[in-house]
């Protein structure tokens, strides 16, 4: 382990490897959360909002 992947991962530039993780006494998980509402818009040619609204994500 180089002293340069240890600052790239500290630094968030790489991932830590299972060796690293396992010498912290961490583990990997991945974790899926619904996404928040995104505002949109629909606009004319000349760029006049017509519709505001949320897009839901279902």
């Amino acid at each position: 382990m180089t002293p340069q992947y240890v600052c790239d991962v500290a630094k968030g530039r790489a991932r830590p490897g299972e060796a690293v993780l396992r010498a912290l006494g961490l583990q990997k998980v991945v974790r899926y959360v619904p996404r928040e509402p995104e505002p949109v818009e629909l606009c004319d040619d000349a760029s006049e909002v017509l519709v505001r609204a949320q897009r839901i994500f279902a």
